[in-house]
């Protein structure tokens, strides 16, 4: 017979899943009780929180939420990004790789409602992304950057969303250009190169006939409910 040790449970893990648990309101309660017996809510790990209602923000997310109530059609918190796709394209592959990306980044399908003069983070349900589509193939090149910037300008309402913008220029039958646009409260800067990336997978996964990939566990929903 083989000697088959189970590691322990985590004390601290079971204590922060309670706590996810629990109503805002009880949970700052807890969170202070355990403040008074000098033990801090930053020594608790991250778990998944309940998704049946909407969320906290964190205090990033706020500032952002903040800076967009005093100038909504400003777009200094506008991330941008463009890649040139060179080659044969399959727009329904794209559009079906974006709907994946959106389906396990919960981030891209949030929104953030005002509710009793504070914000909250909703998560919406997966759904079909729009990719908008632009021709510039009869000799109107010049003019994507133009669109560019135009579309990095266009403002973002936090409330309804959607926060991700996926723009198609097609430049020739073989040269594509991808505009994504996104707002910093559901991603930054070192983020894109990872959704880039993820998404790239995808796209190549449903060329191929592969099933796309599940999400991962925590998400950052999670990270702002621990914060």
């Amino acid at each position: 017979m083989n000697d088959m040790t189970v590691p322990p449970a985590d004390p601290m893990r079971a204590i922060a899943e309670r706590v996810a648990a629990l109503p805002a309101d009880k949970r700052r309660q807890f969170l202070a009780q355990l403040d008074a017996k000098g033990i801090s809510g930053q020594r608790l790990p991250i778990v998944p929180a309940p998704r049946d209602g909407d969320l906290p923000l964190s205090h990033a997310q706020r500032r952002l939420w903040l800076l967009s109530r005093l100038e909504p059609e400003g777009a200094a918190y506008h991330i941008t990004g463009g890649l040139r796709l060179s080659g044969d394209l399959d727009p329904a592959a794209l559009q079906a790789a974006l709907g994946g990306l959106v389906a396990r980044h919960e981030a891209l399908r949030t929104v953030f409602p005002e509710a009793e003069g504070e914000p909250r983070q909703r998560i919406l349900s997966p759904a079909p992304v729009d990719l908008a589509r632009i021709d510039l193939s009869a000799g109107r090149q010049a003019e994507l950057g133009e669109i560019s910037v135009a579309e990095a300008r266009r403002p973002f309402d936090l409330a309804a969303g959607p926060l991700l913008r996926a723009t198609l220029i097609t430049l020739a039958a073989d040269e594509h250009v991808l505009l994504l646009t996104l707002h910093h409260i559901v991603a930054d800067g070192w983020s894109l190169d990872l959704l880039v990336e993820d998404l790239a997978r995808g796209y190549e996964n449903h060329r191929a006939g592969r099933p796309q990939q599940a999400a991962s566990g925590i998400q950052y929903a999670d990270y702002a409910v621990w914060q």
